[in-house]
């Protein structure tokens, strides 16, 4: 309410300005309206609605090889997925975009159908295996979302010099450019009954030849096409990077911080250093500086390097490489925060009292000098050993602070628990590579102290940025995450019933206590720690919540307990928080600064004096989130294959090894095992012999032996697919 009292305020006090440029202003608030809405706007977080019959839906289709498929609807239609017949799929591929026309609906069921009217195809190449079956060659496609024979031509294997394990890309025979299925239909009679088949092929030629299907450069280059990551700058982009980072740090307009103790705490193998931290003790609480590269002062709108950062989106992180969002004399040089460096920042300094309430903040440009290059592990150490670390000779300068620092940690974490955050397991594997690449060990990722501070640390600024902007009707990418949905809420709750967990003290309207749920949340997730399956359960958990995303709407953050949240502590790696830096420069070029002053945006104090360059962010925030989202997924999808595939290449040497493993799901066709080292397989249910499975209750029962979650087995390694990166075990006993 204060942030809506706030607006009105603003908006009567512009309303009585003349002039062209207070004009300027207002449009760019009511456009700010237009596009955000409501503060309380939650419905564009709402379940969705089943379309009625007759209406035209756009979305995106996604096959299945049983010959039927579904669309996705664009956010704007508001509606659940639309079911199409094999007969009206119009030979649509996966991922094209469509046009479907409703021919059913059930509000009671929230079940729908229809007939694709129109398509737009987007299918312009598969990678996979190619094979060889005489006189034919086909593929084995990498993705099996395509769900479609592929038939490769004699000429293009020949003109390619493919041989039959090749990875290749492959892409629509003769002259078109896109994939479209063939369908067939067959029936099989049996005794009375007669059942319909549909399979469907598309015909295809060899584009590229990626290699043996079995090596790490084809499985990555494969990863990176199939997720559209892009891996290559252009010269005019390169050209404009060199220039932009050649210029010399000047203090005109910017803090002199360079003698504070600002310092970095990052991963060991981390290049791209973009936050640094400092910390004061005062008379009413503390002083908590997070202080960000400057990344927008070298990048700046429409440049060549901005249009590219905002086609890829974020950075991918690999095992061992990574697809940086910005070139490497950016992200790794100019705008990381290296030790003994003078680097441009924007500092975030925050008031705290001593319970941890944040009583102000102020942004402003700053020009700082990391006095230690800090690493996670060797801050645990100081952390756990104290002066008796092995470390202690290159943190002595910042122990003090250190210290200081794991206080407010620990003050962070428990209003972390007062507002209700749900702290989920990170069940992130940690995989060990030699000199040439290849994996030597895998085991779970362990955050200490250290991790957890920088982490509560970096929420603090996000959600103080993200106040000041909201509390000014400015715009911004922000975070947003949605209380779960009424369906996935009660299967979640029916989950942990049956799984032996107290599911009392649920609200009766969730959606009106998000609160109230969360700490229901934290209710299980405790149940299951003591019960020994936090990690399954949490796994589960985190399955019924909706996904975080990115909106040009201030919408409520459920798992971070935040009403405002954006992301601003990352903009080498992210885009979203290179739009907000690009946003708050341009406020701190337009609020009094000169060269030798210099601005501050302060929390609590409106921005009158509106440039009518954020008009331009304005206007390009809708779009810019949603190319950023849909950049995240691409990355994490990305991200988590060559996690598999790395993980299946440790294990292809250990087929017939016997390993202890404990039960992590139960599913129709078989249950999902974990080792100790946290790597993950399945066991089909065909290998119990004869078994039966209960879903509601995850349980599978062979003979006198019942498996359920947590329940411990020794299982033997038979496959490891390294092309699809799974793991197949069995029952020692089968």
């Amino acid at each position: 309410m204060a942030g809506n009292r706030s607006r009105k305020s603003i908006e009567k006090k512009l309303s009585r300005q003349q002039g062209k440029k207070n004009k300027a202003v207002n449009d760019v608030i009511e456009k700010r309206k237009r596009a955000t809405g409501s503060r309380n706007e939650l419905n564009a977080l709402a379940e969705p609605d089943v379309a009625a019959v007759g209406t035209e839906v756009k979305g995106v289709f996604s096959y299945n090889m049983k010959g039927f498929g579904f669309v996705r609807p664009d956010p704007q239609y508001k509606v659940r997925d639309i079911f199409i017949p094999p007969h009206e799929t119009a030979g649509a591929m996966t991922g094209d975009r469509v046009t479907v026309r409703v021919s059913w609906s059930d509000r009671s069921s929230g079940k729908c159908e229809g007939k694709i009217v129109k398509r737009n195809p987007a299918c312009e190449f598969i990678v996979g295996t190619l094979k060889e079956l005489k006189p034919q060659y086909y593929l084995i496609p990498d993705n099996s979302k395509y769900g479609v024979d592929v038939t490769v031509t004699k000429a293009s294997v020949k003109e390619s010099g493919a041989v039959p394990g090749d990875r290749v890309v492959v892409v629509p025979k003769g002259n078109r450019r896109y994939f479209s299925r063939l369908v067939e239909e067959s029936y099989s009679k049996y005794w009375e009954f007669e059942e319909v088949f549909f399979s469907s092929t598309v015909e295809a030629k060899i584009s590229r030849v990626l290699g043996d299907t079995l090596s790490k450069e084809a499985a990555y280059a494969a990863v990176l096409l199939e997720n559209n990551i892009r891996t290559e700058f252009d010269q005019e982009t390169v050209d404009y990077t060199e220039k932009a980072s050649a210029e010399k740090i000047s203090l005109a307009g910017r803090a002199d911080l360079r003698d504070r103790l600002i310092f970095t705490i990052d991963g060991a193998g981390a290049k791209d250093l973009d936050d640094a931290i400092s910390l004061e003790k005062t008379g009413h609480g503390y002083t908590l500086g997070v202080h960000i590269a400057d990344v927008s002062h070298y990048v700046r709108r429409e440049s060549p390097v901005e249009i590219e950062a905002r086609k890829r989106g974020t950075s991918v992180y690999f095992i061992d490489r990574v697809v940086p969002m910005l070139p490497a004399v950016l992200s790794n040089g100019s705008c990381s925060l290296g030790e003994g460096e003078d680097k441009y920042a924007l500092s975030c300094e925050m008031e705290f009292d001593e319970e941890g309430r944040r009583l102000g903040a102020r942004i402003f440009r700053s020009v700082i000098n990391s006095k230690v290059r800090g690493v996670y592990s060797e801050v645990n150490d100081i952390f756990e050993k104290k002066k008796e670390s092995e470390f202690f000779n290159k943190y002595c300068c910042v122990y003090e602070e250190l210290e200081l620092m794991r206080d407010l940690y620990h003050i962070f974490a428990e209003q972390s628990k007062k507002r209700g955050v749900i702290e989920l397991e990170d069940a992130e594997l940690e995989i060990e590579v030699n000199e040439h690449g290849d994996p030597v060990g895998v085991s779970k990722r362990e955050r200490g102290e250290g991790e957890k501070l920088i982490e509560q640390f970096m929420i603090q600024a996000n959600i103080a940025v993200a106040s000041i902007l909201n509390s000014s009707s400015l715009p911004c990418i922000y975070r947003v995450h949605g209380s779960p949905a009424d369906e996935k809420l009660h299967d979640f709750a029916v989950f942990a019933n049956n799984i032996g967990l107290d599911i009392r003290g649920l609200p009766e309207d969730p959606a009106k206590d998000p609160r109230g749920m969360a700490f229901w949340y934290r209710n299980i997730l405790s149940q299951a720690d003591a019960a020994g399956i936090g990690d399954i359960v949490s796994s589960m958990a985190l399955r019924s919540m909706m996904k975080a995303k990115y909106s040009p709407a201030c919408l409520p953050h459920f798992g971070i307990g935040a009403d405002t949240y954006c992301h601003f502590t990352s903009p080498i790696r992210r885009y979203p928080d290179l739009f907000v830096h690009s946003v708050l420069n341009e406020l701190l070029g337009k609020t009094g600064g000169g060269k030798k002053t210099v601005a501050v945006i302060r929390e609590g104090e409106p921005v009158n004096d509106v440039p009518q360059g954020i008009e331009y962010y304005l206007e390009a925030s809708a779009e810019r989130a949603e190319l950023a989202s849909d950049a995240e997924l691409r990355a994490v999808a990305a991200e988590r294959k060559i996690t598999d595939i790395y993980v299946a290449r440790f294990m292809s040497d250990k087929i017939g090894k016997k390993f202890d493993v404990k039960v992590t799901s139960v599913i129709k066709s078989g249950i999902f095992v974990q080792t100790e080292e946290g790597i993950e397989g399945f066991i089909p249910v065909l290998e119990f012999g004869y078994a039966t499975v209960d879903e509601k209750a995850m349980t599978l029962k062979a003979g006198r032996k019942t498996y359920k979650l947590g329940t411990g087995m020794t299982a033997v390694l038979k496959e490891a697919d390294v092309v699809q990166g799974k793991l197949t075990f069995a029952p020692k006993n089968s």
